[in-house]
């Protein structure tokens, strides 16, 4: 008799999913490395530049700076930063998670990635998805920071916010909104 039983993930479909985690947490990595070297002073940044993708804008100090980046299954990846003293920012929107990977897991695997370890983590209203913010400290250096993840319902990708320093700066991730083509095209 014949199996009903739902076909299996095969071997390389979970390795590719544990893949993107591991990839996720190696470009928060990236990233948290890139704010801690460049940090130097202790001034705080008001945020006057308006930065803006097809996805996503959020207000940074100043211009920062934005690379490209090939992402799992051919999709790029845009990822902005900012740094200045003991002030860093980064707001990124990656189209491919793990599809095991909660909102939960992706805050937890950015915290790790930067080689920070969670203090506290909470719900953040989005309409038409989920939202957590986390607030932490970076084990190298003592450094306080915060980060945002966010999902669209309909959507396989995840946005990222990150902020390292000695004061947290709410209006940073005040600013963030997901543009209301992305959520017409994610079928919101």
């Amino acid at each position: 008799m014949a199996s009903t039983s739902p076909p299996q993930p095969t071997r390389s479909r979970r390795s590719r999913r544990w893949l993107l985690a591991g990839a996720f947490a190696a470009l928060i990595l990236g990233v948290a490395a890139y704010l801690l070297i460049s940090s130097t002073g202790d001034e705080a940044a008001a945020l006057d530049y308006h930065f803006e993708t097809p996805e996503f804008e959020v207000r940074f100090p100043a211009e920062p700076t934005v690379e490209t980046l090939p992402e799992a299954e051919d999709e790029p990846m845009t990822i902005a930063t900012w740094s200045e003293g003991l002030e860093g920012y980064s707001a990124m929107y990656s189209p491919v998670r793990a599809e095991e990977m909660t909102i939960d897991d992706a805050l937890n695997t950015g915290f790790a990635g930067a080689g920070g370890t969670v203090e506290h983590t909470e719900e953040r209203p989005l309409a038409g998805g989920q939202a957590r913010f986390g607030e932490g400290v970076h084990e190298d250096t003592g450094l306080p920071m915060w980060l945002y993840t966010a999902t669209l319902d309909g959507d396989e990708g995840i946005f990222s916010l990150m902020q390292i320093g000695e004061e947290e700066n709410p209006a940073f991730f005040d600013s963030f909104e997901i543009s209301a083509e992305f959520r017409e095209s994610a079928g919101e």
